[in-house]
């Protein structure tokens, strides 16, 4: 789930921003879409855990380690490198996803000023 997640984000981030993708800088669906898209992937974060970010699942494992020093059967630390890879997994395949992709689009025409 949170290479999926990821990948989502970082793709639509990467298609909305993109110098050929994107439909110029006053497009007014950016920010909806973007917000649309965080509330549909905060939807399944409360039900998987997902946290879309390795800094903030570090944090909190480090700081949960600091906290509570006894560590049985490595609860704190067992998923840790699921958060991190998965999220570096989706990301990297979102960016892989969006060369290719943009490929499909020509150069952004110039409109004259007025």
């Amino acid at each position: 789930m949170e290479v999926i997640c990821t990948f989502v984000f970082v793709s639509y981030i990467l298609h909305v921003t993109g110098r050929k993708t994107t439909h110029g800088p006053s497009s007014v669906w950016i920010l909806p879409g973007i917000c649309i898209v965080l509330w549909a992937l905060c939807s399944v974060d409360y039900f998987t855990a997902a946290s879309f970010n390795p800094a903030l699942a570090i944090g909190s494992t480090v700081f949960q380690y600091w906290w509570y020093p006894s560590n049985p059967q490595n609860v704190m630390t067992h998923y840790l490198w699921h958060y991190v890879g998965g999220a570096a997994l989706g990301g990297i395949c979102a960016g892989i996803f969006y060369n290719f992709h943009e490929g499909l689009f020509g150069e952004p025409v110039q409109i004259a000023e007025r």
